[in-house]
């Protein structure tokens, strides 16, 4: 399997637009503040988004030729930092969504549904 310097390219372009698009959706997500069913969707694609970013990595992984010969090791312990940095963001933008869904789904218009815990996921 020979990868071109343009495949690696596309990867990294799809890559860095699942990244912009989660940005985007953190930016704007405070307008559905009020709609809980949108918000829901809302954050589902969000995550879903962070999910396809990771199967990226590591298809990038799987293609190259420290893997193909059987040296995994070697690049989990080079990019060890990265995954695990990209499966912690993952993880608590997952809770942050649950836990904020859930104080919202009550009471939509109660302003208080920020509480310390969430803060600190934010």
């Amino acid at each position: 399997m020979k990868l071109s310097l343009g495949r690696y390219r596309s990867m990294l372009m799809v890559q860095i637009g699942f990244l912009l698009a989660d940005l985007i959706f953190n930016t704007f997500c405070e307008i559905f503040r009020f709609e809980s069913v949108i918000l829901l969707v809302v954050f589902v694609i969000q995550d879903v988004c962070l999910v396809f970013s990771l199967i990226i990595v590591f298809l990038s992984f799987i293609s190259t030729y420290i893997f193909q010969a059987g040296l995994v090791g070697i690049l989990v312990t080079q990019f060890r930092t990265a995954i695990l940095v990209s499966l912690a963001y993952t993880g608590l933008s997952i809770t942050f969504h649950v836990t904020s869904l859930n104080k919202r789904w009550d009471d939509p218009m109660s302003p208080k549904w920020w509480n310390p815990g969430l803060l600190i996921l934010y």
